[in-house]
């Protein structure tokens, strides 16, 4: 009987076999561990999925946990993820390609440290309450960042520069931040010159948009040199937040539309919370014609230091540029504003800038971060709309528009300095951190700066 049992064990089944010692009754008795067992007669642990999608769990069926996943994407349906499901992955296993994070050398050659940790701990449980989306938008981003790296290295630079913000005094969240946005940039560079529609759409407007606040709070607003004269006043200022805006709409406009075969949760996200439609019916229901005051004013009037204090003139009608001498003064910095061909560069980000003063306090007086005074009644709801808008003005402003800016065109700079100062006054620094130590140093840059070349040219 043993031996048969040797000779035929591969045959049976690899959990219990038949056996009897000599002289005792026949039993079922488990087969030892040490018993080289057949591979394929093996059954596959059942992993029971988590964080499907909720087609795929209202059906009943299996899903692969992709996003989108197989079986909405066979069906052409959108593919949502609920919020329980998505933090459920966040404790589920990582893909089969590991993210690599590493920011210098780590102990043991680990991916992963414990710095790592607390930024993506820090980023789920605050950083992303501070940004614009909604809860679920983020949970998305963070489940896709298991995925790409070049999006986890992203996550985590914003973590760090908020970290740092609430740690003014010390250089190690600094110093990570940096080095994550090398590492993003570096793979999101990789990941852009493949042709486009091989690349994750998600994962790019994702990327993108984090870049964005990466910007926001980015050093780059210098306060030119005193002796900086008119005929170099094209290099005196610059702004990377409108240029890059501008860079990544163009990418956007030109590369994206191949990959929209690709459903989208990011661009359906967008889609449905645009602020635009519930701020401009807030601002009919403040002052119908508030807007257009502002509109005209900085439209149509010669530029001059007035047009720095809106605060003055709002109720009055516009005086008419009748002559084009402050513009031939300052030729170097401005280009005639001869036709209507001029005036349609404006347009766009003139109008857009006017929705955005028509929520100011009035006098415009008021220090940064008092909501209250805006609208008392709906400050929970405007908040957050003000802040989804302030980030999409530059994105707005691509095109002719951007280039003036960069060539310190005084209107265009007027506008600029007009949208930092109301972002300053509407967004409170406490909540919207990102976006207060440009908005504060662009403001008063500018200020000094166009007081000096207008009173230069007079």
């Amino acid at each position: 009987m043993e031996t048969g049992l040797h000779r035929g064990v591969d045959d049976l089944t690899n959990v219990f076999v038949l056996s009897s010692d000599s002289g005792s009754t026949q039993g079922l008795f488990q087969v030892p561990k040490s018993l080289n067992i057949d591979p394929a007669r093996q059954r596959r642990a059942h992993r029971k999925s988590r964080a499907g999608c909720d087609n795929c769990k209202r059906r009943r069926i299996k899903c692969n946990e992709e996003l989108p996943c197989g079986n909405c994407t066979r069906r052409k349906e959108p593919c949502h993820i609920s919020r329980r499901a998505a933090s459920a992955v966040l404790t589920s296993s990582s893909p089969t390609q590991p993210v690599n994070l590493e920011t210098g050398p780590s102990p043991m050659g680990a991916n992963v440290n414990l710095l790592h940790m607390e930024l993506f701990h820090h980023f789920q449980t605050s950083t992303q309450h501070t940004l614009v989306g909604e809860s679920e938008f983020w949970a998305y981003a963070i489940r896709l960042s298991f995925h790409f790296d070049y999006v986890m290295n992203a996550i985590l630079c914003v973590a760090a520069r908020h970290r740092a913000s609430l740690q003014p005094g010390g250089t190690m969240y600094a110093t990570a931040a940096n080095n994550h946005l090398s590492r993003a940039l570096v793979r999101f560079r990789h990941e852009m010159a493949r042709p486009f529609p091989s690349m994750h759409l998600d994962a790019f407007i994702l990327t993108s948009r984090l870049l964005h606040y990466e910007i926001w709070m980015g050093d780059d607003v210098k306060r030119p040199q005193e002796d900086v004269c008119i005929m170099h006043g094209r290099d005196a200022l610059t702004d990377r937040l409108f240029s890059y805006c501008s860079s990544m709409k163009q990418v956007f406009l030109k590369c994206v539309p191949p990959a929209f075969a690709q459903p989208s949760v990011c661009i359906s996200h967008m889609q449905h919370n645009s602020p635009i439609e519930f701020l401009t019916a807030m601002s009919e229901q403040k002052n119908s014609n508030l807007r257009n005051q502002y509109r005209n004013r900085l439209l149509h009037s010669p530029i001059s230091p007035e047009l720095l204090d809106l605060s003055s003139i709002v109720g009055t009608e516009p005086a008419k540029d009748t002559s084009n001498k402050f513009a031939e003064a300052t030729s170097a910095l401005s280009e005639h504003e001869d036709g209507e061909g001029e005036i349609a560069e404006y347009e766009r980000p003139v109008s857009g800038l006017s929705l955005l003063l028509s929520f100011l306090p009035g006098g415009h007086s008021q220090s940064e971060g008092e909501p209250q005074n805006v609208n008392s009644s709906h400050v929970e709801t405007i908040l957050p709309k003000l802040a989804s808008y302030i980030l999409l003005f530059p994105v707005q402003c691509y095109g002719p528009f951007a280039s003036k800016v960069q060539q310190s065109d005084l209107r265009a700079l007027i506008v600029l300095y007009h949208f930092y100062r109301a972002v300053r006054i509407l967004l409170p620094s406490r909540v919207y951190w990102w976006a207060h130590h440009r908005a504060r140093a662009s403001e008063q840059i500018l200020h000094d700066w166009l007081t000096r070349q207008m009173s230069r040219s007079k």
